[in-house]
């Protein structure tokens, strides 16, 4: 069965990828969308790049109650989750985080 299917990926893909070289444009404007003028290909994490917009909107996590816990291990009913945010321009202003599991 996995055999077929990249059989059939190859006699399908690979005949696109000469007349149109699509992979080719595709990586190139990956790449140049990724990386900056002062970042190099090895220094991008392309995971992050693609996961770091949707993870923000499932969960955010407070940095603080973090690193209260690893000083105190015996720390209880204190939550992780980031309950107010910072204003992206302005760091005095807080508002309610707008995220999906609340908890």
């Amino acid at each position: 069965m996995h055999d077929s299917f990249n059989l059939l990926s190859v006699l399908v893909l690979l005949p696109l990828e000469v007349a149109f070289h699509y992979l080719e444009v595709t990586t190139g404007a990956f790449v140049n969308a990724t990386v900056t003028s002062t970042s190099t290909i090895d220094s991008v994490d392309f995971l992050q790049v693609i996961t770091k917009p949707a993870s923000g909107l499932i969960v955010q996590l407070s940095s603080s109650a973090l690193e209260q816990i690893a000083a105190n291990p015996n720390l209880t009913n204190i939550s992780i989750i980031k309950r107010t945010c910072d204003d992206k321009y302005n760091k005095s202003i807080k508002f309610k985080c707008k995220i999906i599991f609340i908890g």
